[in-house]
């Protein structure tokens, strides 16, 4: 996908990839409206680069046990979750910002999540990582950079 306006208010994704591509490139896009922004579901290799993904129920969802992912100089705005990890996902968020967002800007249910140089700001809770080991361990959240500022609950959980 490239520099495309996607959104039109439906409850289903944005952008929903299946296992049968090897892997996903979004580059300079807005997402806003849908029920989930992207999901790239059971895809190995996922590159999201200058995408603002808003007003979308979860931004960015990551529900697959060894994918790998690399968000970098995006938006995560006024979403209910700015990224979503679950499954064993390994993902790296690089001089992004997670803004508005009336749950988490970033939550892991069970994954590995690096955050560098990023913002974030005003939304309900900032970092979520559950407490709860996964049936591979616990999930490893690296915060290196950043500003973690201003939202309403908590910067960390």
């Amino acid at each position: 996908m490239d520099g495309r306006q996607w959104g039109k208010g439906l409850t289903s994704h944005g952008i929903y990839a299946s296992a049968s591509i090897g892997a996903l490139h979004v580059e300079n896009c807005a997402i806003s409206n849908f029920g989930g922004g992207i999901e790239p579901h059971g895809t190995p290799a996922v590159f999201i680069q200058e995408t603002t993904i808003r007003e979308c129920g979860q931004g960015v969802s990551m529900i697959w046990s060894g994918g790998k992912a690399l968000i970098e100089h995006s938006r995560l705005e006024n979403n209910s979750t700015g990224l979503y990890l679950l499954g064993g996902t390994q993902v790296t968020v690089r001089d992004t910002v997670a803004s508005g967002n009336t749950y988490y800007g970033f939550e892991v249910d069970w994954g590995d999540l690096n955050i560098e140089t990023c913002a974030v700001a005003n939304n309900a809770g900032g970092i979520y990582s559950t407490t709860v080991p996964s049936p591979s361990g616990p999930s490893t959240v690296v915060v290196s950079n950043s500003v973690v500022t201003n939202n309403q609950n908590y910067g960390f959980r």
